[in-house]
């Protein structure tokens, strides 16, 4: 079992290669589990609600205490026990931008605003179509303690509505998490686009300034 906290640096140099496989949709939460810590992410089992079976917060002080979760949630089959995957941005590398429309709503929405192209591929992120067929898109970067979180409120006063950042302190469904509306999918995969710095999703794009901006306030 191979699992990753930010904090403890020595272990990125041993995610040499990222995989260049994915799990088929009917595996196991558990295979996918092992697939995400082999891509260097943080991951913790979600309720139906979508919240973490337990507290994380102390993560961030205790490098060794997700490692003695995981090994509980393995031996107790909590994965399997549970509803879907949550992945910690802060540990691992990455934000999500979500947007609250039906996918191609969404699709349009951040061309209409942000002046890309109308496909999932044009955003330059990995996609996620969520429970409710909404719309996810992943990317990485560098250090998410940097950026806090932006609220739909948030990014409204920048004069975008319905768009969401998530960024440190969040805990976000990762496919194929289930709850009552439906399940999250990969629209576009996370594909190792750049393995020497270990990160399973893509750079943030220059469309996504203004997020990087407003969240490093």
């Amino acid at each position: 079992m191979r699992t990753t906290l930010l904090d403890d640096a020595s272990r990125w140099p041993a995610i040499s290669k990222l995989p260049d496989y994915m799990p088929e949709d009917t595996a196991r939460l558990e295979d996918w589990v092992r697939y995400y810590w082999d891509c260097g992410l943080t991951v913790v089992p979600l309720k139906a609600d979508r919240t973490p079976v337990a507290r994380w917060a102390h993560y961030r002080d205790d490098s060794q205490a997700y490692d003695v979760d995981c090994t509980r949630w393995l031996k107790y089959r909590d994965f399997e026990k549970c509803n879907g995957i949550g992945v910690l941005t802060e540990f691992s590398r990455c934000v999500c931008t979500d947007v609250d429309l039906p996918f191609d709503e969404a699709l349009e929405h951040l061309a209409w605003n942000f002046k890309i192209g109308l496909s999932a591929t044009d955003m330059g992120g990995s996609v996620v179509k969520t429970r409710s067929g909404r719309l996810h898109a992943w990317f990485g970067v560098d250090d998410v303690s940097a950026l806090r979180s932006l609220s739909l409120g948030d990014v409204s006063e920048l004069g975008v509505e319905h768009v969401e950042f998530k960024a440190y302190g969040s805990c976000v469904p990762l496919p194929p998490s289930i709850s009552a509306p439906g399940r999250y999918d990969w629209v576009v995969p996370p594909l190792p686009f750049a393995p020497a710095t270990y990160n399973v999703f893509p750079s943030l794009p220059k469309w996504m300034s203004w997020a990087v901006e407003a969240a490093s306030k």
